[in-house]
């Protein structure tokens, strides 16, 4: 039981911090035939309803395992050194 970990096949930016972008980016970039285990999303703030969208997403739409991680930087280094972005 259990899964491999290796890097990551993709990496996809999300263009913007909307819950709505973030559903989007989801919905496009995740197939069933990828068969994928685990999404992990890099969050740049701790936004509650970006939270649930994925969440709702990652349970309902396209059923895939997710974790959301997230930074706490000072508002300029943020989209500098770690923007927004999945990896699967």
């Amino acid at each position: 039981m259990g899964f491999g970990v290796e890097m990551p096949t993709k990496e996809v930016i999300v263009p913007a911090d909307q819950p709505e972008a973030w559903v989007t980016s989801v919905t496009k970039n995740v197939k069933p035939e990828d068969r994928l285990q685990l999404l992990v999303f890099v969050l740049p703030t701790n936004a509650e309803n970006r939270y649930q969208a994925i969440k709702q997403v990652c349970t309902r739409d396209c059923p895939v395992s997710s974790q959301c991680v997230g930074r706490r930087f000072e508002r300029e280094m943020i989209s500098f050194f770690f923007p927004p972005l999945f990896l699967f």
